[in-house]
């Protein structure tokens, strides 16, 4: 639990495997010895994603649990969550219950 918070132990992952995803913080690859290597090599300087990767980002990990048509409007009531006159319809989404 612990890697999906570390920045470092993301990038040895982004490193070694191409990609970070949650079957990215298993024991199993946490203590690969590919991941082992890296991990004491990987020093943390700032360079956000762009729009279009966290978005990818979303979608893969919101899949695993979502209709695709509700992963969609999760991401456009997230992107406008400020103006949502209220927040039961993303509740229903992430609860998986029917939307109307």
């Amino acid at each position: 639990m612990d890697g999906k918070f570390s920045f470092a132990y993301c990038g040895a992952i982004a490193l070694a495997e191409g990609e970070v995803d949650i079957d990215s913080f298993s024991d199993a690859t946490r203590f690969s010895p590919r991941v082992e290597a890296l991990l004491p090599k990987v020093r943390i300087k700032a360079n956000p994603m762009s729009r279009d990767d966290r978005l990818s980002k979303v979608r893969a990990c919101a899949r695993r649990s979502l209709q695709p048509a509700n992963v969609e409007r999760l991401i456009g009531m997230v992107e406008a969550l400020e103006t949502l006159p209220d927040l039961r319809q993303l509740m229903v989404i992430l609860g998986h219950k029917s939307v109307p």
